[in-house]
């Protein structure tokens, strides 16, 4: 029997603890060091860099459909980007921003 075959055949059901446990959670600006949780400049430069070759490959073909490094990365695309300056520009076309 396969996974999926076991798990609908399995009841569900839904239990609640006799205690409850509440985490408090402080906003940012109560932390000490709140502005080590946002990506530097520097830190976010180097997320591109590590991609880009990746990116590289997978517009050459090199990296098939559905394999898992293409995960995310799809939207980073020249034909991704073109579909998307498509749609924008349509957007504004059809809201009477674009031009005429």
């Amino acid at each position: 029997m396969h996974a999926k075959q076991q798990q609908k055949q399995r009841k569900r059901s839904v239990r609640f603890a006799e205690q409850q446990k509440v985490v408090l959670v402080p906003h940012f600006l109560d932390l000490e060091n709140a502005t080590d949780i946002w990506i530097s400049d520097v830190e976010y430069s180097k997320i591109v860099d590590s991609y880009q070759d990746t990116i590289e490959r997978m517009e050459s073909g090199d990296i098939p459909q559905g394999h898992s490094s293409r995960r995310g990365l799809e939207c980073r695309t020249f034909e991704a980007a073109a579909l998307r300056m498509k749609k924008r520009y349509f957007g504004e076309y059809m809201l009477g921003f674009g031009a005429a």
